[in-house]
């Protein structure tokens, strides 16, 4: 019996937030029995003693049973000397008619609760037991076991929270990804946004170019090289397709810049040679096309300003990590940027 004592320990506390009850109760220090507190049956009418031990372990446990087996030795002497003299029958009333009837007696688990109700005619119409409650979690609250059972619970309650943290870091690296997605998504829609604004000037300009050619050659005709050089450059540039995807290919991209560059240099040796004819200077048609020439071009170079910013915001999006991961996955490429005409960087050249 000694080698039982510290094994199993049940404190008080724990005993009593878990609703347990009868001898594991008792051998736990709660002075609790269902017989003495809430009687039933005859225990109203006998006296006995409710044993209580402190320490909750083992030992305690088997004591308690020894005190409660030679305490019911003086129940059931009590309950002898009590009955009646002849012939012995239980006369038990019905139970009222719809009337719910409670008992409860006591288990080690928490108290064991009985419902029961008859009909009209006396017979049991509805009958209830409720089991108490085991909390689950109650043997591994019992410490200096070790065995197999607090090892299983143990090892169960690892793998639980194992799981529970894997999976609390795979849906936050979902919601990370989804919101890194979510970014790169309006970062690319900004681009293509700004590559529409873009292609709006750059068409502007190219709606204006036959008018111009038109009324240039109206007053200088012998400038013929010029004007199909123009007309030119305007056909080269309308036959490529300025679609989203041009931008996500550099060797085009490249393609439609220069068409565009070659277009811009060939209506400026237009606008140059248009100096030497002082009635085409002072046409109102002429000087209302040169005007709003003059102000496209200064739009396009705005929008590709801008255009170049999105890109920027973007590329680097792409290339910062762990960002770059999910823009990997997800199949995001660098956009091409505008580039300077080549020789733009050198100063110009003046001579008097």
């Amino acid at each position: 019996m000694d080698r039982l004592e510290g094994t199993g320990r049940l404190t008080t506390r724990t005993a009593r937030d878990h609703g347990v009850l009868g001898y594991v109760a008792r051998a736990s220090g709660l002075d609790a029995d269902a017989r003495r507190d809430h009687p039933f049956a005859a225990y109203g009418a006998l006296r006995f003693r409710v044993p209580v031990f402190e320490s909750g372990d083992v030992k305690a446990r088997a004591l308690v049973r020894v005190e409660e087996a030679r305490e019911s030795v003086g129940l059931i002497r009590q309950a002898v000397e009590g009955l009646p003299p002849g012939p012995l029958a239980a006369s038990l009333p019905p139970l009222p008619a719809w009337e719910p009837a409670f008992g409860m007696v006591e288990g080690w688990r928490g108290a064991i609760l009985h419902w029961v109700m008859a009909d009209g005619e006396g017979r049991l119409h509805r009958v209830k037991i409720v089991d108490p409650s085991s909390v689950r979690s109650l043997p591994s609250r019992i410490g200096g076991v070790g065995g197999a059972g607090a090892r299983i619970i143990g090892a169960m309650r690892t793998g639980l929270l194992i799981l529970l943290v894997v999976a609390v870091i795979v849906v936050g690296g979902l919601i990370w990804a989804v919101g890194v997605n979510n970014q790169l998504v309006r970062s690319e829609q900004l681009v293509n946004e700004k590559w529409a604004q873009v292609q709006n000037v750059y068409q502007r300009r190219a709606d204006l170019i036959p008018n111009l050619v038109e009324t240039v050659k109206g007053f200088a005709a012998q400038e013929r090289t010029v004007l199909e050089e123009v007309t030119r450059a305007r056909a080269s540039v309308a036959g490529i397709k300025a679609t989203p995807e041009l931008i996500n290919d550099p060797a085009a991209f490249k393609k439609f810049q220069q068409a565009q560059s070659e277009l811009g240099g060939a209506l400026s040796r237009l606008l140059v040679t248009v100096e030497r004819y002082p009635e085409l200077k002072s046409n109102q048609n002429f000087l209302q096309l040169q005007s709003q020439l003059e102000g496209t071009e200064n739009r396009i170079t705005v929008e590709r300003m801008r255009f170049n910013e999105a890109v920027r915001d973007y590329n680097t999006r792409l290339k910062l990590y762990p960002g770059s991961m999910v823009a990997s996955f997800r199949g995001f490429k660098e956009k091409a940027f505008f580039e300077a005409a080549p020789g733009s960087e050198q100063p110009p050249k003046v001579t008097f």
